[in-house]
Order: C-alpha cells, then sequence, then structure tokens
C-alpha cells in the first residue's frame, strides 16, 4: 500500500507477503525476543536477539546473530556472541565505525536476579553494561570487557541499553540510547531515558543527557542531516512514546513533547530516511501490542502522516535499518518469531 502524507508530501510502502523467520522460538532457542538490525558496510545484514532458556525477562540468557548476505533472503546459523549460558546477557545494541569495526554493547545480570528485585535493591548483584567487538564484519568477536562505571551513576539501579542498532553520529561519536532507575524519581515505574557516548571509538564512554520524561525508557535516537538528535522513548507509565532533541549531539536534550499517535508501553524504533526525513515504529492499538506501524515525518518530526501497516495482529518489538538499496528494514517479533520484511520509502526532494 502506498499512502500518501499530510500535510507533508510524501510515501510508505510496506511489502507485505516477503517476510522471512530469522530467529525462532522452539528452534534456535526455548524463546527468542528483542532483535537489533545492522546494516554493514559491505551489504551484509546482522540480525541480533535474546536466546532464552524461559519466556521472561530473567533466567537464562544469551545474544545471538545470524548473517544475510542478499538482502535478508536467506540468513546464516546461528552465532552466539555474548553471554555465559549461565546468567542474564541482553539488550543488543550493534554498531559499525567509521573504521569498519562493529561494536556490540549488552547487559548483564544475576539469572536469579529480577527486574523488580533490582528496582527494589534487593538483588544480590546489579544491572551492569558490557562492550565487545568484531574487526571482521560480526564474524568473530572480542571477550566482553565492563563499563559499568562509566555509565552508570552509583546511585542508579536498573539499567538497560536500547535494545536495537545505532548509527554513529556524523563527527564520529557513538551515541548509546539506555535507560536507568532511580530511586529519588518516586513512583512504580521510576524509569528515566538518558544517552552515553564515545568520542574515541569505543575506548572510553561518558554519561550524556537525561529525558524529562520520568517512565522513560528503551529509547532509540537518530540524527538528522541538520545536526539535530532525536530521542524515541516508550512511556512505561501511560503507554505511547515521547520524543526529546538535542542540539548538541546528545548532551542534553530540550522539553520531551508527546508524540500524536496512540500505543501501549513498548519498545519501538526511529530510522532517519535521508533530509529531514524520520520513520518512526508504534502500535496503532491503544492499549494491546497490536497493529505495528511504520509512521513517517518528513520535517524531522514536527509532524507525522498516516503510516503504513506492517502487521494488524499481535507484534512486539522492532529495530529498523536503512538497507543498501534505500528501503528500510524491519526486524520484529511476531508469533513466536523474529521476522524481517522491508519498507519502501519515498522521500519528497527539497
Amino acid at each position: 500500500m502506498t499512502l500518501s502524507q499530510t500535510p507533508v508530501s510524501g510515501a510508505v510502502e510496506y511489502e507485505h507477503g516477503a517476510e522471512r523467520i530469522v530467529f525462532e522460538s522452539g528452534r534456535h532457542a526455548p524463546t527468542t525476543r528483542i532483535p537489533a538490525l545492522l546494516v554493514c558496510a559491505d551489504g551484509s545484514l546482522l540480525a541480533f536477539a535474546e536466546l532464552r532458556a524461559q519466556p521472561g525477562d530473567a533466567g537464562y540468557i544469551t545474544i545471538g546473530v545470524r548473517r544475510s548476505t542478499d538482502a535478508g533472503e536467506s540468513w546464516g546459523p546461528v552465532q552466539v556472541v555474548s553471554g555465559d549460558g549461565a546468567n542474564t546477557c541482553g539488550n543488543p545494541v550493534p554498531v559499525q565505525l567509521p573504521d569498519g569495526r562493529i561494536l556490540l554493547v549488552s547487559t548483564w545480570n544475576l539469572a536469579a536476579d529480577t527486574e523488580q528485585a533490582i528496582l527494589d535493591g534487593t538483588s544480590q548483584d546489579t544491572r551492569r553494561v558490557f562492550l565487545q567487538h568484531s574487526a571482521d564484519g560480526g564474524r568473530t568477536w572480542s571477550d566482553r570487557v565492563e563499563i559499568t562505571s562509566q555509565v552508570k551513576l552509583p546511585g542508579w539501579r536498573w539499567y538497560a541499553t536500547g535494545p536495537g542498532s545505532v548509527e554513529p553520529l556524523a563527527n564520529g561519536r557513538v551515541l548509546i540510547p539506555a535507560n536507568h532507575s532511580d530511586p529519588s524519581y518516586g513512583g512504580d515505574e521510576p524509569y528515566r531515558s538518558h544517552v552515553f557516548y564515545s568520542d574515541d571509538g569505543g575506548e572510553t564512554w561518558a554519561i550524556g543527557g537525561i529525558a524529562d520524561v520520568t517512565g522513560s525508557n528503551e529509547a532509540q535516537q537518530a540524527q538528522l542531516d541538520d545536526g539535530r538528535v532525536v530521542l524515541y522513548m516508550r512511556d512505561q507509565l501511560r503507554g505511547g512514546k515521547w520524543l526529546a532533541v538535542s542540539g548538541n549531539r546528545g548532551r542534553s536534550f530540550g522539553p520531551p513533547r508527546r508524540m500524536p499517535f496512540p500505543g501501549p508501553a513498548c519498545h519501538g524504533d526511529i530510522l532517519h530516511v535521508g533530509g529531514g526525513a524520520l520513520l518512526a515504529v508504534h502500535h496503532a492499538h491503544r492499549t494491546s501490542r497490536r497493529g505495528l506501524t511504520l509512521r513517517p515525518s518528513f520535517d524531522g518530526g514536527a509532524t507525522w502522516g498516516r503510516g503504513a501497516l506492517v502487521r494488524p495482529q499481535a507484534a512486539g518489538y522492532a529495530d529498523t535499518a536503512l538497507l543498501p538499496d534505500g528501503s528500510a528494514g524491519i526486524l520484529y517479533e511476531a508469533d513466536g518469531a523474529i521476522v524481517f520484511g522491508r519498507a519502501e520509502v519515498e522521500v519528497p526532494e527539497g
């Protein structure tokens, strides 16, 4: 379907019937969740996912990856890249640097420590952040190195990166979206989204801006051609999404604004597709994870057009990336699997 957008011209068309299953629960792991899609400089695709021994967010979880060299038509074998098989390792955030190296940021906690226990401060350990890299396009990976002390303040309890892939900013900065909890925020959902960054290719890291929305988490970011960075955040308290804008490459963010479309509390993604054009993922149903939709903005997020429906039935987390042919790839959860599809985006000139 091609949908004309108002008030800004442009179109999005999702290619129904061309989806490919990449990870399947019961086949590649008892449960597969939390997709991340990275397009490499050589045109190959890397699809990451959590491989879970159980359905929940705690327990035995590792991160797996599959490669495609034919634009997502077929996928190679599953390779476990992070995790020890005895604890929780997840929330993959891959990024390829200008020198070709791929960084993978992830989180870790003891298998017995649930999110609620970490939030309450009753857990045995805490939530930690790790970094590893690949110098050969994702075929082999280094050991993980802990960077928690650089990116997490002492008072923060829960912590999560992304999930989902990101691109380096135009000046080379690696900006990672994340979220944390802090008891001082109060309430039942004391989360806030933030970013952390590296200006030396991942050697050292610093905490960047924190979005002023209690209950915001599972953020993603994109940079516009004019240099502004937009942070797209899940609203854990009320459902739907928030958007905040940074004019200093993520060091701080302006006042967040509520996105003008519905949705439950669920992860989404935002993708820069050229000029001031953005593509946001959300769920069209107000309260349940149904109606996965790609919604375009052609003016940097000021206004949003009607979306292209990816899946009317139940669907979960989704990650997007710009493919070599200019279309948008989307990797999303559906029916116990993680599925790959693509959308054509027509960006108005000027």
